[in-house]
């Protein structure tokens, strides 16, 4: 019997706002957001041990010229809170970019650039690999594994996304959650 799902799927299509057609769009929303739909709806009736969606840390920070791949990455994040919502299992991972041969060994030197400025280091394959490991066994609908270099990020004087919403009530999300966090590293630095 089917137990678990992983919809892993990814399609660039580059563009700003203005520039995107439909057709455009169709191309990054049809594996994206409509395959996870199906997915969701063939098997919310099946004792899954999990519903695990690759997303993009895209969807969490932006990043120039991929507005349509940003949407349909958070679309993959709602989905998950969503299905979270109604007890169903589900991970949504935000991955950042991955070292080899990821999406992200496709992009340009002024792309690889402005990423580490914004603080993204790519993930070696078996970091990324052991990421997904501990984030199988974590009860948040939605994640970010990501190799985030802070001190770019503090440089660049654009701070992260979740340092930008309430930094009181973040801060005591990391208080916390600090001997949670401070468990499963150690559960990783053992393996």
């Amino acid at each position: 019997p089917l137990t678990a799902v992983f919809h892993v799927a990814g399609v660039l299509e580059d563009g700003v706002l203005a520039s995107l057609t439909p057709e455009r769009l169709a191309r990054v929303f049809q594996p994206k957001v409509e395959a996870a739909l199906v997915l969701h709806e063939l098997t919310r009736e099946l004792p899954l041990a999990a519903f695990v969606l690759f997303s993009s840390i895209v969807g969490v920070m932006g990043n120039a010229g991929q507005a349509s791949y940003a949407a349909a990455n958070a679309f993959l994040d709602g989905l998950a809170a969503h299905r979270h919502a109604l007890g169903l299992p589900a991970t949504a991972l935000a991955w950042g970019p991955w070292g080899g041969e990821g999406m992200a060994a496709r992009l340009s030197d002024t792309d690889r650039s402005r990423m580490r400025r914004r603080g993204l280091i790519p993930l070696a394959p078996l970091d990324g690999l052991a990421l997904l490991d501990v984030a199988l066994g974590r009860p948040e609908p939605a994640l970010v594994p990501v190799h985030l270099d802070t001190g770019a990020v503090a440089a660049s004087g654009d701070p992260a996304p979740t340092m930008r919403r309430d930094p009181d009530h973040a801060a005591g999300l990391r208080r916390s959650r600090s001997s949670r966090s401070e468990e499963h590293t150690s559960e990783l630095q053992s393996r």
